[in-house]
């Protein structure tokens, strides 16, 4: 059976699965709307549509409170979006639904796109074993993934789109690696490691057609942006002339910022530049130095996780990311010349990882912004299961 005839089955599943998902949600909430389930913050990204597609400002907090509100969200505050507006024209089709219609129908595409990334990535992880249907429970077992579809955040669409690339590459589809690029833009500060070693790689490598995709997907989505809200582009601009240093975020440089404000009483903002730009100065003198032969299932994992790990921010649902490492090491541990010892170990690794995500929500004692530990802890869980499956480190 070859890669495309085996695919099918694992499509079919994930069609049915992502279904019945969506009954169970539609069946729980009779009356859909917001409160239920995948709308927290999805409110947003569709409050703030309405005005971009009438060329308004949707980064107005008033104008957007007045759309939340009429939509149930009672608060004194509106939910911003701070992503880039090219996120709505990607979301169109969708967004150009009622508020409750779009919820509903981005969950089914969450569900969706997070079994398909896991089976891109199971297959470009593994020849022996491709599109193996442990890589879909690899995928709906990852806790951030849940709370990512729970509350209505696109982590998972940078997920699948990672997925494909890695995907691509591996299949030397280097135009089409290019365009499952073009997505992370909306959260460059989630990839930032990723995308710096990719262009290194096209460089060092000549894949110059992995750019030529990028450019020509990025210069588009740029150009139907500016079409239908000409504005929006200096509107989110100007956004960030009162960045949100407030928030209490699940990166290394949200919990120093908390630990000198115990200490201190102030919490500088130096740690959200410094801390990034320690870790791409890092990154860049490794590549120069080592010149690493890529293989992006083994450079990719690692990569996101110091990514998310020295972000200025990010929360416990950008961390759906990291299921990229859960899905390949899952990938390699189930390949035959594997010892049971082996493997056990590394779904045992995961296993505990994944339970003390789960404590930690069920206590009540842990909020999103208290995370910022398991990026550590998934790149540990890499490197020790790297080991034990004896895998080639000697470029890394």
């Amino acid at each position: 059976m070859n890669k495309r005839q085996s695919f099918i089955p694992v499509l079919v599943f994930v069609l049915i699965a992502s279904t019945m998902g969506l009954l169970l949600v539609r069946s729980l909430h009779a009356s859909y709307a917001f409160g239920s389930f995948g709308t927290n913050d999805f409110i947003e990204f569709w409050s703030a549509f309405q005005l971009f597609v009438v060329n308004d400002n949707p980064y107005d907090p008033e104008k957007l409170n007045a759309i939340q509100v009429s939509l149930g969200r009672a608060q004194e505050s509106p939910l911003l979006l701070w992503n880039p507006p090219w996120v709505l024209t990607l979301m169109t089709p969708l967004l150009n639904l009622g508020f409750a219609a779009s919820a509903q129908v981005f969950i089914w595409m969450n569900l969706v796109l997070l079994g398909a990334g896991a089976a891109l990535l199971w297959s470009a992880s593994t020849e022996r074993r491709p599109y193996s249907p442990k890589s879909i429970g690899a995928a709906f077992l990852f806790l951030p993934a849940l709370t990512n579809i729970q509350i209505g955040q696109i982590a998972i669409v940078l997920f699948f789109c990672i997925a494909g690339f890695v995907w691509a590459a591996a299949n030397r589809r280097d135009f089409l690696a290019g365009l499952f690029l073009v997505p992370l833009s909306i959260k460059v500060h989630m990839v930032f490691l990723l995308l710096t070693a990719i262009a290194w790689w096209i460089v060092r490598f000549r894949r110059f057609r992995v750019f030529g995709g990028g450019a020509v997907g990025f210069s588009a989505l740029i150009a139907a942006t500016v079409a239908v809200s000409p504005n929006a582009l200096n509107n989110w601009l100007g956004g960030f002339e009162s960045p949100p240093f407030y928030w209490k975020t699940a990166a290394l440089s949200g919990a120093l910022r908390s630990l000198l404000f115990e200490l201190t009483g102030d919490a500088p903002a130096w740690p959200v530049v410094v801390l990034p730009i320690i870790a791409l100065f890092a990154v860049c003198l490794w590549l120069l130095k080592r010149r690493p032969t890529i293989d992006w299932t083994m450079h990719a994992p690692p990569l996101i996780a110091l990514s998310i790990m020295f972000s200025p921010y990010g929360w416990l649902f950008d961390q759906t990311l990291l299921v990229c490492v859960q899905v390949v090491l899952l990938a390699k541990a189930f390949e035959p010349e594997v010892s049971n010892h082996a493997r056990r170990e590394v779904v045992l690794l995961l296993a505990v990882d994944q339970m003390f995500l789960v404590l930690s929500l069920i206590s009540g004692f842990a909020m999103h912004h208290h995370f910022f530990w398991h990026p550590v802890a998934m790149l540990w869980v890499w490197y020790r299961s790297s080991r034990v499956l004896g895998l080639d480190s000697s470029e890394r």
